[in-house]
């Protein structure tokens, strides 16, 4: 019986292929091609972490809050395709970091699914550059419209943050970046066509 789909109805995996198997549930997170921002006109994508970090595999993407109309709780991560999910806990992991020198002014970074908050990151984001994991739960078959940010009540007017190497997967345990079954499928049939 077939258990993750991706959009457009193909196939991902079965139940009995989910338990540790780390399998990508985001298509796109090579080039993050389906990411974008939730506001227009305040993102880019691109390889080079400006000497941040050595731990990018993917592109990165940049959000920034323009001020004085947005503040930077506004600077939101949207994966820009439906996911439908069957019930069960999964975990979004993910390389981020900020402008933000003080940690006083540091946030946490959330999982939302349109204004449904799924969870929240263990630690606060800050200047230098970390892995972040959200565990949540699906209690029924449920197509979710991920975002990822700061919590709304955050208060700073202007921030950037940068994010790399998204990954969701069944289960409670982070594994490595890795591209999702269908990206991989494109590139054999891309280097097959050549």
């Amino acid at each position: 019986m077939a258990n993750i789909f991706a959009p457009g109805g193909y196939e991902l995996a079965t139940k009995s292929m989910i338990p540790g198997n780390g399998i990508n549930l985001l298509d796109g997170t090579k080039d993050l091609s389906t990411f974008g921002s939730t506001i227009s006109g305040n993102s880019e994508k691109k390889y080079d972490s400006g000497g941040r970090t050595n731990l990018a595999q993917t592109n990165i993407l940049h959000i920034w809050s323009i001020a004085p109309t947005y503040a930077i709780a506004t600077a939101k991560v949207k994966y820009t395709q439906a996911l439908n999910l069957v019930p069960g806990v999964y975990t979004l992991s993910f390389l981020a970091w900020s402008d933000i020198d003080s940690p006083e002014e540091s946030f946490y970074l959330y999982a939302y699914s349109d204004s449904t908050t799924l969870g929240q990151s263990t630690k606060k984001v800050l200047k230098q550059a970390d892995w972040f994991k959200i565990v949540f739960s699906i209690e029924n078959a449920s197509q979710i419209n991920l975002i990822i940010g700061n919590n709304s009540s955050d208060v700073l007017i202007k921030g950037s943050l940068w994010y790399a190497n998204f990954k969701l997967e069944a289960g409670i345990n982070a594994t490595p970046w890795s591209e999702s079954p269908n990206d991989k499928i494109q590139e054999l049939k891309s280097s097959l066509s050549k």
